[in-house]
């Protein structure tokens, strides 16, 4: 005997919206500040690189119902955190690797019903502010200080780094209570530590001869 349910007569409400998405040109290192202005609206900013680039999206709002998604000519461009898909914009700041030349377009959407004001920043690890770093002929490199303005932004330095060398990156100083990290990439785009800023780095192993980036970036939350 096959029992047959007999489920309450279903009721709903519901609307069909005309929806305008936006599409705007943007340009590398410059903040994105606009927001998501109707239900269901997707906002495009469009970039071209000329060259292959490595590039590091900085998110500057703690809003886990807006995503933002990158394409260009390989497709979705992946984060680590995600992968090949949307990103939340509460996940903190994105490496996103050499990318190839092209056209690209970062896709901001809000979830569900969301409205709401948004800001990111797509940096250039080429354009970074150069320092020097400490060598085996010269142990002392340059000190380097600054502001993370707003709180949660990102700030690229890089230097040139010799395989073989031992690095000891000393936080002389940072304010109380900073939530904030730093992050080493090599010249292939590997990771090579993520920490605290307020915790010192002993002993980094360069494993390779060539420019590395140090990002410093504050926690979106």
């Amino acid at each position: 005997i096959n029992a047959v349910s007999s489920p309450t007569n279903p009721s709903t409400t519901f609307t069909v919206r005309s929806v305008t998405d936006t599409t705007t040109a943007m340009t590398l290192g410059t903040v994105v500040s606009s927001s998501i202005a109707s239900i269901g609206q997707n906002n495009k900013y469009t970039f071209t690189l000329a060259t292959p680039t490595r590039l590091w999206f900085d998110s500057r709002t703690n809003n886990g119902d807006l995503n933002w998604i990158m394409t260009g000519p390989t497709g979705i461009v992946a984060t680590p955190l995600v992968g090949a898909g949307a990103t939340p914009f509460n996940y903190d700041d994105q490496y996103l690797g050499l990318l190839p030349a092209g056209s690209y377009t970062v896709m901001v959407a809000g979830a569900g019903s969301s409205t709401v004001a948004y800001a990111f920043n797509l940096l250039n690890l080429a354009s970074a502010t150069t320092f020097s770093a400490g060598t085996s002929a010269s142990a002392t490199g340059s000190t380097q200080s600054g502001v993370l303005n707003p709180a949660n932004g990102a700030t690229l330095y890089k230097f040139t780094g010799t395989a073989g060398d031992s690095l000891w990156f000393d936080n002389v100083t940072v304010s109380p209570g900073t939530n904030a990290s730093w992050q080493l990439i090599d010249a292939y785009g590997v990771v090579v530590f993520t920490d605290y800023l307020g915790a010192d780095r002993t002993s980094v192993a360069l494993g390779t001869t060539g420019t590395y980036t140090l990002a410093l970036f504050g926690a979106v939350s």
